[in-house]
């Protein structure tokens, strides 16, 4: 009876023990759920804390962005207008080039033109005057009206005629005698003036020299004045001026070529179209390159042409030069 009694106190305890500790378990439970809730909570406030912060950042990156885009699109254009000038300043600068190294050919040619140019009028002249000594002449009139008839030019000097003619000897000025005497001789002012005065000079000096007593003298005899040869004709068919003629004609050629060339690099410069087709190159930097190629061509065109004239004045390739 007693051990029955222990028996439910036992088991009564034992249920005591586990209802507490289903209890404190649904306590705990519930507890740990609480938590959780708040943390859940705790971290949704965080986002949409974070998310605020975010949409916050992206306008501000927007606002700068704007600002940014704002500010540097002048620059950008600046920038674009610069490499524009520069390149212009740079292609300036090369034709700047181009252009001294054409003057300095051109300068160099001139320089060459006129000494070979000299050369040919003084041997012009030699042989102009050469071939004038002995000519006969029905008549001279000079520009004061005087007349000379049956005329014989003995010689050529830098003053002007000496001649014999129907009524004797005579001297005539240079500046006495009509323009189609002065350029067939070719006689320089300043040389004519330089030689007059040096008579003038000599005159001077003899008239004031004292008169000697002296027996008189006998008449002097003029001889003969010599008659110098005329230069033989010029042979057009010798090989020596077949070549200079053959120099000259390959000149002409490629002097007219390279005006060709250079006058369509020059319409296309102005044109539309940059660059040449099919090639590494502007229609401007053929042009400067044309330009400089018809110099160095021309400068020896007119080489060729100094050197045939003085060969042979009369060759029919001595034509006008092409332009």
């Amino acid at each position: 009876m007693l051990s029955d009694d222990n028996s439910g106190i036992f088991w009564g305890l034992l249920g005591l023990i586990v209802l507490v500790l289903s209890g404190v378990g649904i306590s705990l439970a519930m507890d740990k759920r609480s938590h959780a809730s708040r943390s859940n909570a705790t971290v949704q406030t965080v986002i949409g804390y974070d998310r605020e912060k975010l949409d916050a950042l992206r306008l501000r990156l927007a606002a700068k962005r704007e600002r940014y885009d704002a500010e540097t699109s002048g620059l950008v254009a600046k920038a674009s207008e610069l490499r524009e000038v520069t390149a212009k300043l740079d292609a300036g600068a090369a034709r700047i080039t181009d252009l001294k190294h054409a003057l300095e050919t051109a300068v160099a040619g001139i320089a060459t033109m006129e000494t070979t140019y000299k050369a040919y009028a003084a041997d012009y002249r030699r042989q102009a005057w050469q071939k004038a000594a002995g000519e006969q002449v029905a008549s001279i009139q000079l520009r004061s009206g005087r007349r000379y008839e049956k005329v014989v030019i003995q010689r050529v000097t830098p003053a002007g005629l000496e001649i014999t003619y129907a009524e004797g000897r005579a001297r005539i000025d240079a500046a006495d005698l009509d323009a189609s005497w002065q350029d067939r001789l070719q006689w320089s002012r300043e040389e004519r003036l330089a030689v007059l005065a040096q008579e003038r000079k000599d005159s001077d000096s003899l008239a004031s020299r004292p008169v000697e007593s002296s027996p008189p003298a006998p008449p002097v005899v003029t001889p003969p004045v010599p008659v110098p040869d005329a230069p033989p004709p010029v042979d057009l068919a010798s090989p020596e001026v077949a070549k200079l003629r053959a120099d000259l004609l390959a000149w002409n050629l490629k002097v007219s070529t390279l005006q060709s060339q250079y006058l369509e690099a020059s319409n296309q410069a102005r044109g539309n179209s940059p660059s040449v087709p099919g090639k590494l190159e502007t229609w401007e930097s053929r042009r400067l390159r044309l330009q400089k190629d018809l110099n160095q061509a021309q400068l020896g065109q007119a080489q060729a042409r100094a050197k045939l004239q003085i060969a042979a004045p009369l060759d029919p390739a001595l034509s006008p030069p092409a332009r």
